[in-house]
């Protein structure tokens, strides 16, 4: 096949997707961890910055927007997603743990929303159920967890229990109580120290992007591309045809132990 040949195919090809998580993937909120040259793209809900990149990370993301359609793939909610300023994306957005889609102006995709207040309306009960658990369980052991259910476009994305950075205090024994008290089928667990989160089953990252690839996209797209750091993310990572992460991230340290002892 001749060079003209292939530059013709490229050229009939359609745009490439990159569904890319934004916490510790793009973007970090410990300023102490990006270097020097850091640059502030997002505020927390008073104004104050808490979210950087540094010029690695900008170069990163330039690069990927010059790939082609940037999807970000975030577990943050829509309003603390519109606090992110990325360079120039002004795209559709897959948003609260992939139970709603932001089309290009912002607003919820439809179809998107009608299938997640379906959904949410039959874990009503089971949303009762564990903030009341969280609860008891968070005064039990003496804590003060801040226990509460997350929402977005008026509906309950998933529940969480916080305490402060620098306090030292480990939610673990909180949550595994909760998951004894409450073993739902579906809903996942998840410790990430100072915080823990209990998702649906309708809250999934891959659930929304296979939707997405499915009813949204480009049907001639050349590929798919996933960029994110935790294993929860593997599960719209498979989806698509290579998987970026951090060299620093929970998919790599599991992998170079993997590695290490094979």
């Amino acid at each position: 096949m001749q060079p003209t040949q292939i530059a013709t195919i490229i050229e009939s090809l359609g745009k490439a997707y990159i569904f890319a998580d934004l916490d510790n993937s793009l973007i970090f909120s410990d300023p102490g961890q990006g270097g020097t040259n850091l640059h502030q793209v997002c505020t927390d809900f008073e104004g104050k910055p808490n979210a950087f990149v540094n010029d690695k990370q900008l170069r990163f993301l330039r690069s990927l927007i010059a790939m082609g359609e940037l999807v970000p793939t975030t577990a943050r909610s829509t309003k603390s997603f519109n606090l992110v300023s990325l360079p120039s994306f002004n795209g559709y957005a897959i948003v609260s743990h992939g139970a709603i889609i932001l089309t290009p102006d912002g607003t919820p995709e439809n179809r998107w929303l009608k299938r997640t207040q379906a959904l949410a309306v039959q874990e009503e009960e089971s949303f009762a159920r564990l903030l009341e658990s969280l609860t008891a369980h968070s005064r039990d052991l003496g804590l003060e967890a801040s226990e509460r259910i997350v929402r977005d476009c008026e509906l309950p994305i998933f529940l969480k229990a916080s305490v402060s950075k620098d306090s030292g205090i480990q939610l673990g024994p909180l949550l595994n109580r909760v998951r004894e008290d409450l073993p739902l089928p579906g809903w996942r667990f998840s410790d990430h120290e100072y915080y823990i989160e209990i998702v649906p089953p309708y809250a999934r990252k891959g659930l929304a992007v296979q939707w997405f690839l499915e009813e949204i996209a480009d049907k001639n797209r050349s590929f798919t591309v996933a960029v994110g750091d935790m294993l929860t993310d593997l599960d719209f990572a498979g989806l698509c045809d290579y998987i970026i992460t951090p060299a620093q991230s929970q998919i790599a340290w599991t992998l170079f132990d993997i590695t290490s002892t094979s």
